[in-house]
């Protein structure tokens, strides 16, 4: 997200779904938070609607991961203090 415009029209999108309870909108690392009883599926095509990208944070605090360093978790790209997601 590059400007107010664009993080009031994705929170606006998201925040009009049924379920929705809370959305944090995260510009710096284009990220959107949505708390609430929402199908995931859902909150994507709202977002998708928008004409913005829209893809699943992939990342988890690496406490929450059994081997934060293994081969598949660890990636350079993720935020300090994040790992992916891997079984």
């Amino acid at each position: 997200m590059c400007c107010d415009g664009c993080e009031r029209r994705v929170k606006s999108s998201v925040s009009g779904l049924k379920g929705v309870k809370l959305v944090e909108v995260n510009r710096k690392q284009s990220r959107v938070t949505v708390k609430g009883q929402v199908e995931p599926k859902n909150i994507l095509e709202g977002v998708l609607e928008t004409g913005k990208k829209a893809e699943f944070w992939p990342y988890v605090p690496y406490n929450f991961v059994s081997y934060p360093y293994a081969a598949r978790a660890y990636d350079k790209k993720a935020p300090s203090g994040y790992v992916k997601n891997v079984p």
